[in-house]
């Protein structure tokens, strides 16, 4: 693979937020060492949603071809931009030395799983009167045909529920964008670094 990680840092070389002031780094693993191979300024900090999502492309344009990037978090429109270009996404603290090597060491391990095991597709179990749960961090983790979407759209577009709650690694971009757009009245929670709490409501069943 191509061993190229993209990473957000401030003047002092820590990573930093999507969304701070910073530069991008594109870092390049060669005979073992890493070195920057092409870095820019980088500060969105007060630009628009429209602003952002131009940025955002400006910046895949940059790491070009890269497809591996780090920040100490990454949110919001950040994600879905850079998940929707198939880049992997870590949230690390500290700086590039630190980590380097661990991450580029677990995204070859990732690979490396070609065969994965065969998972059941989720589904919405309802745990009280009108109030379901759905795990779908299995099929986000593994390398399986099985999407977000074929889980969790005809679920809602039934409609048949008071409310959802999905366990998730990450949103799904589909569903972020309907969330950010106000067609979803929800409740978001980051429970850890690669876990998050996603409530979905209505009003009332249908």
């Amino acid at each position: 693979m191509l061993r190229e990680i993209a990473v957000l840092l401030n003047k002092a070389g820590q990573t930093i937020k999507m969304g701070e002031e910073g530069k991008i780094v594109v870092y390049h693993q060669e005979c073992g060492v890493w070195q920057i191979c092409r870095e820019q300024s980088y500060d969105i900090s007060h630009a628009s949603l429209g602003q952002i999502r131009n940025n955002m492309r400006e910046l895949l344009i940059f790491m070009d071809g890269c497809k591996v990037f780090a920040a100490e978090s990454v949110t919001g429109v950040y994600y879905y931009e850079l998940e929707k270009a198939e880049v992997n996404v870590w949230e690390i603290s500290g700086k590039p030395a630190e980590f380097l090597d661990y991450i580029i060491e677990h995204e070859e391990l990732e690979a490396d799983h070609s065969d994965p095991k065969p998972i059941a597709v989720p589904v919405p179990e309802e745990i009280a009167d009108g109030r379901y749960f759905v795990s779908i961090k299995d099929i986000q983790e593994s390398n399986t045909s099985i999407t977000s979407k074929q889980v969790l759209l005809p679920f809602l577009q039934r409609g048949t529920f008071y409310s959802l709650e999905i366990l998730c690694s990450h949103i799904p971009p589909w569903l972020e964008n309907q969330l950010l757009l106000g067609r979803l009245e929800s409740e978001v929670t980051k429970l850890s670094n690669k876990e998050v709490k996603v409530v979905i409501m209505k009003a009332c069943c249908s």
